[in-house]
């Protein structure tokens, strides 16, 4: 299951262009999934706030995903990339 952090702040840009990432898992999902495992998109709410990434990121772990990805954002992307490479997610 591939989860995405997301922040409520932005939802005005991920709001207009969201009908692609359902798309895009769609596709991916018909043709087997990545490595047999189907996508799932869920998004957590880090208020665009990089005090938060933290707690975000460690709700993801605790659900055990195999991925990451939609990080939005300088500010909090600067604290999940690292966080991200520390466990060498794809």
């Amino acid at each position: 299951m591939v989860r995405a952090l997301l922040s409520r702040a932005l939802t005005f840009a991920w709001g207009r262009n969201s009908e692609w990432r359902q798309r895009l898992l769609h596709l991916v999902n018909e043709e087997g999934g990545v490595n047999g495992r189907k996508l799932k998109l869920v998004a957590y709410d880090d208020s665009y706030d990089p005090a938060k990434t933290e707690t975000c990121f460690n709700r993801l772990m605790d659900d055990k995903v195999f991925a990451l990805g939609f990080f939005v954002g300088t500010p909090t992307a600067v604290k999940y990339v690292p966080l991200a490479e520390s466990i060498k997610s794809p």
